[in-house]
């Protein structure tokens, strides 16, 4: 046994050194690598840096001094230059118009335009990111391809470009929603409220009969004073999915007026619990006494936070609000309580202050 060992550490020993070598040789490319790396990040960062001192020099007096022929001479992807002309442009107290004019001079915006049919996906994010931050004026074809893009990212940003729009591209909404999943119509409904969709783009979705584009109707025709929604959202309040009902509901407040208060009347009594929540916080933004009184109803509600909530819309009007709230101490002193706590904190003091109907 121990003549055994002997020989195998004999055989291993003939071993150790080339394999010691070897990993030395390994540890020193590893290190050469690493630095080379290094060194070339370095100075691809000095590069640009430079580049930007010369843009902003440049820009400082007379406009940018640096021509394409400049540019074709400097190591640096043109992707980059983009980027970093643009991030020059920023720091500038340059108007929009004065931004994209230079930007279109040394031939970027143009690129950019182009990159919008590019094969490259990257290339198609990258050119739409920055044109959503200058300009997406006659642009409205190419976003509409692009919001149905092959791949998701371009789509993502496609989606998000629609915000930077003055006003909703030709689309067709039930097809807009379908090219996404479900998870992101949040983020669809939030792009799009801020370009407040019309009626006509609208009605198809509330015409649907997909529960999940009902849905998205519903919250986008939240639009505050657009009184000419009002019939849809109607409509909707007698719709079979109690989600479509509650996001009605939501909306109503949203728009406020009378003609929004006499449907949240009937929606306060339906069946469901969060449909009638959604009309309480609704009814606390539309201040009228008619309002008071079906909040009045709805402090007795039999759910928790049905009653929870027409407490807290209640405390928004002001004294009027607590006398309505003491009609229920005795039954519910401690919400009650605590609502007439919160009406004191509200910077609200009276409906009348606020214009209400009284």
């Amino acid at each position: 046994m121990i003549e055994t060992l002997q020989n195998f550490q004999e055989a291993l020993g003939s071993f150790v050194l080339p394999l010691v070598i070897a990993m030395c040789g390994l540890l020193v490319f590893v290190i050469i690598f690493y630095s080379v790396a290094v060194f070339l990040h370095w100075k691809s960062r000095k590069d640009r840096e430079n580049l930007r001192k010369a843009w902003k020099q440049s820009l400082g007096v007379d406009g940018p001094g640096l021509g394409s022929e400049d540019l074709s001479q400097i190591r640096i992807p043109f992707s980059d230059l983009r980027d970093d002309f643009l991030e020059v442009l920023r720091t500038r107290d340059l108007t929009t118009g004065e931004t994209i004019d230079i930007y279109q001079r040394i031939g970027f915006y143009d690129q950019d335009k182009a990159d919008l049919t590019s094969r490259s996906w990257w290339r198609r994010v990258q050119a739409l990111n920055r044109l959503k931050h200058l300009s997406l004026a006659g642009l409205q074809d190419e976003l509409t391809s692009l919001v149905h893009d092959s791949n998701h990212e371009v789509r993502l940003i496609a989606l998000d470009s629609l915000s930077y729009l003055n006003e909703v591209p030709d689309l067709d909404p039930v097809e807009l929603f379908e090219s996404f999943s479900e998870k992101l119509d949040s983020l669809l409904v939030i792009k799009l409220l801020t370009m407040k969709p019309p009626k006509g783009f609208l009605r198809p979705l509330v015409d649907s009969k997909n529960p999940r584009l009902r849905r998205a109707g519903a919250t986008l025709m939240g639009q505050s004073g657009e009184t000419k929604l009002v019939p849809l959202l109607s409509r909707l309040t007698g719709d079979e999915d109690y989600q479509v009902r509650r996001r009605a509901a939501e909306s109503l407040g949203k728009i406020g007026g009378i003609k929004s208060l006499s449907i949240l009347k009937q929606t306060s009594k339906d069946e469901e619990p969060r449909v009638r929540e959604a009309s309480a916080i609704s009814l606390g933004k539309i201040l009228n006494e008619d309002s008071i009184e079906i909040l009045n109803q709805l402090a007795r509600d039999d759910n928790f936070s049905v009653r929870l909530t027409a407490f807290s819309s209640l405390a928004r009007y002001g004294e009027e609000g607590r006398k309505a709230i003491g009609n229920h101490w005795t039954k519910y002193r401690r919400l009650a309580r605590e609502a007439i706590f919160e009406s004191y904190q509200e910077s609200i003091t009276s409906p009348q202050d606020q214009g209400a109907v009284f």
